[in-house]
């Protein structure tokens, strides 16, 4: 940056100014990111208090692998964040599935999620859609029934969250 506000015609405290505000943005990115370890932040801190204008192509170099460093540290919480998410909706969904009225929407609602996001989820996650992935939840406990119990049909159809025998 230092390069760019000689261009422009920055003032030398306009320079140092612009470095201490973006240091402080830095910081407060950092303390600010739910999800990271401690150790990690802590690190990343005394990295952006140890910079100190002076050093320009040193700084303005450290200043660039610190920012992407925390950008890959946010992504890789951001990830960890969505695949938690998922994990908890296919546990609604494995808990809930015996029930009949368990629908794409009712679990989108639960989640408040559109339909059509959640589908698409489920899609990306199980490669089968979101009726797929309950029928053959409620299809493995029907054989589970079947195999290991003396249930009859009649019983075990509602018991795996199925309305009638015929489907």
């Amino acid at each position: 940056f230092a390069e760019n506000a000689r261009e422009s015609g920055a003032s030398k405290a306009l320079e140092t100014q612009f470095f201490y505000d973006l240091r402080s943005t830095l910081l407060h990115t950092v303390d600010s990111m739910d999800g990271a370890e401690l150790e990690w932040k802590n690190e990343i801190i005394r990295k952006i208090l140890y910079l100190h204008f002076g050093e320009e192509l040193k700084t303005d170099e450290a200043l660039v692998t610190l920012a992407q460093e925390i950008c890959q540290k946010n992504g890789e919480i951001q990830q960890q964040s969505h695949h938690r998410f998922y994990e908890g909706i296919i546990e609604y969904i494995r808990s809930s599935y015996r029930q009949d009225t368990l629908s794409l929407t009712t679990v989108a609602d639960h989640f408040q999620l559109s339909p059509a996001y959640l589908s698409r989820l489920i899609k990306a996650q199980t490669h089968v859609t979101f009726s797929e992935y309950v029928e053959g939840l409620r299809m493995e406990l029907a054989k589970q029934c079947l195999e290991n119990t003396s249930m009859p049909v009649q019983d075990i159809v509602p018991y795996c969250g199925y309305t009638n025998t015929n489907t």
